[in-house]
């Protein structure tokens, strides 16, 4: 999908989980803002979303690209 990494590229991810179970070695996708809640509280070490979209924390690596939902 040509998704762009912002942040920690050294975690280590297992598979994937929905925003609100995901923990720390789990990747999750954020692209309805009906889950914005979810994604704001998410403890999943990385997330797909759209590109320019700013992080909810710093230690939160985003894989950003043109369609979360293709990914």
């Amino acid at each position: 999908c040509g998704a762009e990494l912002v942040g920690d590229g050294g975690r280590a991810i297992r598979g994937p989980a929905a925003l609100a179970d995901a923990g720390p070695d789990e990747v999750s996708f954020f692209a309805n803002e009906r889950y914005r809640t979810e994604f704001e509280r998410t403890r999943a070490g990385a997330v797909v979303v759209r590109r320019g979209l700013p992080s909810p924390r710093g230690e939160l690596a985003l894989l950003r690209c043109d369609d979360p939902n293709a990914a």
